[in-house]
C-alpha cells in the first residue's frame, strides 16, 4: 500500500517537473523553437485546436519558423491566434504559409525573459514541495490509523525528501545560470544530460546568452563605430577651422578698414572661435567615451566657483529677462574637482535653464553643506510641459519636444 501511494505522489512530481519545462520550452529566447507555439489555440471550426494539430511546422534558419497549414482556409485563423497570444511577434501571412522571424536577443528582452523563467522555476519548486507536504500528511494520517507503522513513516518520509531534492537538484542549478544571466555574468547552462526533463530549457539559456553576447557585441561595435566618426569629424573641422580663425585676425589687424566691413570681421571671429570650442567639446565627448579624458583634480572653492560662472554668464541672464537667485554660503566650500570642468558642467545648466525656464519665472541656484558632502542645486519651471516616460538626463533630450 505505502508503495503504491509513493509512486501516485511520485507521477504528481514528475507531472509538475514537466510542467515546469514546458513553461521553459515555451519561452521565446532569440532562436526559433516551435516549442513557442505549444500553448497557442486555434480556432478552427469552432474549436480550440493546437497549431501542431493542423499545420506543419519547419524551421528554414536559426531564427525563422514556418508554419503551413494543411487546411489553407486556417492561415487567418492561426494568424489571429498568434496575434492575440503574448510570443510577441508579428506574423508574416503570404496567404498559403505563415512565417515568424524571431529578433535579435536585446538586454532589455533577456531581463524580461530571466524573470519569467525564474517565475516559472520558482512556481515549480512551490509546487513540487507542496506534493511533498501532502503526500506527509497523507502517511502521517495513515500512520495515526494504525495503517502503517512509525518506521515506515520515516522510511516514507526519507524517501520522499530524496525525491523532492532529487526533482530540485537540475531545476536549482538552472535556476542558479539564470539568475547569473540576469546579473549579466555569462556562466554557461548546466551540463544536463539528454534525457533531463530539462534539458530543452538549459539550450534556450544558452540560445538567451549567445544572444546577450550578440547584443553586447553589436553595442560595443556600434559605440566604437560612434566614438571614432566623432574623432575622425573633429580632426577634419579643426584644420579648416584653424585656417579661418587665423585669417579672421589678420583681417582685423588691416587698417582703414569700412566700419561695416570690422563689424562683418567681428562676427566671423565671435562665431568661429564658438565654433572651435564647439569642436574641441565633440573631441572632448569621442575621448570621455573611450576613458580617455584626462582631468585635473585639485582643491577649489565651489562657492567662488558658481559665483565665477553667474559673473562671467551675467548678460545673458539679464538678457534672459528672468531672475536668478543664488543662495551660495560667504564661507569657502572646498571640494576637489577639475575647476575647469566644472565651471563649464554649471555654465552649460545655467544656459539651459536660462533658455528653457517659463517667461518672467525664477532660477534658483543653491550650495549646501551636510556631513561633509557639498551639494549644489538648480531649479527652475519650465517652459513647456515635460512629457512622461522621457529620461531629461539623457544626451541629446530636449525638454520642449
Amino acid at each position: 500500500m505505502l508503495k503504491e501511494d509513493y509512486k501516485i505522489y511520485e507521477g504528481k512530481m514528475k507531472k509538475s517537473i514537466d510542467s515546469v519545462a514546458a513553461d521553459f520550452a515555451s519561452v521565446r529566447a532569440g532562436r526559433a523553437n516551435a516549442s513557442v507555439l505549444d500553448r497557442i489555440m486555434v480556432d478552427y471550426y469552432g474549436s480550440p485546436t493546437p497549431i501542431q494539430q493542423i499545420a506543419a511546422i519547419s524551421s528554414p534558419d536559426a531564427r525563422t519558423l514556418l508554419i503551413s497549414p494543411w487546411d489553407k482556409t486556417a492561415v487567418k485563423s492561426i494568424e489571429k491566434a498568434i496575434q492575440n497570444s503574448d510570443l510577441g511577434i508579428n506574423p508574416q501571412n503570404d496567404g498559403a504559409s505563415i512565417r515568424l522571424s524571431f529578433p535579435q536577443l536585446t538586454e532589455e528582452r533577456r531581463k524580461e525573459l530571466v524573470k519569467q523563467i525564474h517565475k516559472y522555476a520558482e512556481n515549480g519548486k512551490v509546487a513540487i514541495r507542496n506534493i511533498r507536504r501532502d503526500a506527509m500528511e497523507a502517511f502521517k494520517k495513515k500512520e495515526k490509523a494504525s495503517e502503517i507503522t512509525e518506521d515506515d513513516l520515516k522510511q516514507a518520509e526519507k524517501d520522499l525528501q530524496k525525491l523532492t531534492d532529487d526533482s530540485c537538484k537540475e531545476l536549482d542549478a538552472l535556476l542558479a545560470c539564470i539568475e547569473a544571466a540576469g546579473a549579466g555574468r555569462l556562466e554557461g547552462a548546466p551540463p544536463l544530460p539528454p534525457d533531463s526533463d530539462f534539458h530543452g530549457a538549459a539550450e534556450q539559456l544558452s540560445h538567451m546568452e549567445e544572444g546577450l553576447r550578440t547584443a553586447l557585441a553589436e553595442q560595443v561595435r556600434s559605440e566604437r563605430m560612434k566614438v571614432e566618426l566623432i574623432t575622425n569629424v573633429s580632426h577634419d573641422l579643426k584644420t579648416p577651422l584653424t585656417s579661418i580663425i587665423s585669417y579672421t585676425e589678420l583681417l582685423q589687424q588691416e587698417e582703414g578698414l569700412p566700419d561695416h566691413v570690422q563689424d562683418y570681421i567681428r562676427v566671423l571671429s565671435d562665431k568661429s572661435k564658438r565654433l572651435q570650442v564647439m569642436v574641441r567639446d565633440v573631441f572632448e565627448v569621442s575621448k570621455a567615451a573611450t576613458g580617455n579624458l584626462s582631468v585635473d583634480i585639485k582643491p577649489i572653492d565651489f562657492a567662488k566657483l558658481l559665483r565665477q560662472t553667474l559673473a562671467d554668464m551675467g548678460e545673458a541672464i539679464e538678457e534672459s529677462g528672468l531672475a536668478l537667485r543664488p543662495r551660495l554660503p560667504e564661507s569657502p566650500v572646498w571640494i576637489a574637482a577639475d575647476g575647469d570642468r566644472l565651471y563649464r558642467v554649471f555654465q552649460n545648466l545655467i544656459g539651459n535653464a536660462l533658455k528653457y525656464s517659463l517667461e518672467g519665472s525664477r532660477i534658483y541656484l543653491e550650495l549646501t553643506v551636510a556631513d561633509g558632502q557639498a551639494a549644489a542645486v538648480l531649479r527652475n519651471t519650465s517652459r513647456e510641459e515635460l512629457p512622461d516616460g522621457v529620461d531629461l538626463t539623457e544626451r541629446f533630450v530636449r525638454g520642449d519636444e
